[in-house]
């Protein structure tokens, strides 16, 4: 049974229809909103199958796609979103695939790998310090250098201001101290935080006011109070 990411717009979650055998499925006109959650929430959508059911409790289904074919590596979910996106449009493309789904509602089962779990590994490391846990999520906005997805660039390191309705407060950068240029650090939704840089995701509940800087055999954590603006 797939549960649905806590971070999926209540909209689209309002939409979804669980089946009796737990599987999940959106209306036709509501797939590519539950496709582009999905990534968004960084769940690798798997496949499509369109459905449709008949006034006898009958139900009819096409299995439409099935991104994880010929494929070794399925932990990308932007491909996984455009491979489904893509497949949604061959859909439209193409019906009605056949007379007997003519003036039917269509039911898109999208099946889906889960959500990394983020709060489990985040809590551990507040635990571990004695400090209290300041959520992240990933529909934030994080300031990010480009050259986190370069391990070469050197330890990986983030510091955290205070968030806003809008921002996590956290910027990450590798190498020593962060450039003063402007440019240096660009907003970027949390989300794609899981395939650029993973190593961050236990420390993103540090509350503001933290330091992290991680690299292969090494950890260091602090407490920086400058950060948070305060004389």
């Amino acid at each position: 049974m797939n549960s649905l990411p806590n971070s999926m717009p209540p909209d689209v979650e309002d939409a979804a229809r669980r089946t009796d055998s737990g599987e999940v499925e959106w209306p036709l006109d509501r797939a590519a909103s539950a496709i582009n959650a999905l990534a968004d929430a960084r769940c690798v959508v798997l496949g499509l199958d369109m459905r449709r059911y008949d006034d006898g409790g009958g139900t009819w289904e096409i299995p439409w796609s099935d991104h994880s074919a010929g494929r070794k590596d399925l932990s990308d979910p932007d491909e996984a979103r455009q491979a489904a996106l893509d497949a949604l449009e061959r859909w439209n493309d193409s019906a009605p695939i056949s007379p007997m789904w003519q003036g039917l509602e269509v039911w898109v089962l999208v099946t889906w790998n889960p959500e990394p779990d983020w709060e489990a590994a985040q809590a551990a490391v507040c635990s571990r310090l004695g400090v209290l846990k300041v959520a992240a999520p990933p529909r934030l906005k994080f300031g990010v250098a480009a050259n986190v997805r370069d391990p070469i660039a050197g330890p990986l390191n983030g510091l955290r201001h205070r968030p806003t309705d809008a921002t996590s407060g956290w910027y990450l950068w590798r190498g020593g101290e962060p450039s003063k240029d402007p440019a240096f650090f660009q907003p970027v939704h949390g989300s794609h935080l899981l395939t650029w840089c993973p190593d961050a995701l236990p420390y993103l509940g540090l509350p503001p006011g933290w330091r992290f800087q991680v690299a292969t055999g090494h950890e260091d954590i602090w407490e920086d109070t400058s950060l948070l603006g305060e004389g």
